[in-house]
C-alpha cells in the first residue's frame, strides 16, 4: 500500500494526500487539542466556550470564569485553587439543575 504524502502548499498550510485516497488540508500550526475532561475539575468539556477557555487557560469555561479570569496574572504564573475548593465547586455543579430548553 502506498504511503501518505505531505506537501507544503503555502507558508501556513500543508496538504496530506492520505494513502487511503483522501486529501487533508490543514494549517501548519494546529490548534491545541482539547481533552474530553477539564484538567482542573475533571468534568466533561462541552462546547465552544470550553474550547476557548481551554486554549486560554487549559481548563473549562466554568473553572476559567470562576478562578482564572479574576486572577489572570496568578493563573498564568501557575496558581491553582486548593483541592478542597475544586471539590466544593464540583459538588455545587453536580447539584445544579440542568435546563434543556432552547
Amino acid at each position: 500500500m502506498p504511503k501518505s504524502r505531505t506537501t507544503k502548499i503555502s507558508n501556513d498550510t500543508i496538504q496530506i494526500n492520505h494513502r487511503l485516497g483522501f486529501t487533508i488540508i490543514k494549517p501548519i500550526e494546529s490548534f491545541k487539542v482539547v481533552p474530553i475532561f477539564c484538567e482542573l475539575c475533571e468534568i466533561c468539556m462541552n462546547g465552544e466556550l470550553d474550547r476557548q477557555y481551554y486554549e486560554k487557560y487549559s481548563c473549562c469555561f466554568s473553572c476559567g470564569s470562576l478562578w482564572a479570569d479574576g486572577n489572570q496574572d496568578a493563573w498564568l504564573s501557575g496558581w491553582r485553587p486548593e483541592a478542597n475548593k475544586i471539590k466544593e465547586e464540583k459538588n455545587r455543579r453536580a447539584t445544579d439543575s440542568i435546563s434543556f430548553s432552547l
